[in-house]
């Protein structure tokens, strides 16, 4: 993402992930702006979206991107 940014190149994520609500949130903080999903998950997608306190988001993806390993991601993310 830091090196989309620097170099001025849209950076994002589709499939499943863009559409997960557990981890948009972390998309978001992480500094993706586009985020590609199947149709049927745009309204719930959109709904997290325009909820999603970005700072929150920021704060999120700070700590995880200091985790080891994806069990520690799984558990901190889920609700």
């Amino acid at each position: 993402v830091k090196a989309g940014q620097e170099n001025k190149t849209p950076v994002s994520v589709c499939g499943e992930m863009a559409a997960d609500k557990m981890f948009i949130p972390l998309l978001l903080g992480l500094g993706i702006k586009y985020l590609s999903v199947s149709t049927r998950f745009i309204p719930e997608a959109r709904e997290i979206i325009k909820n999603i306190n970005i700072r929150k988001a920021k704060r999120i993806a700070n700590k995880v991107v200091k985790m080891a390993t994806e069990e520690e991601v799984y558990e901190f993310l889920k609700p």
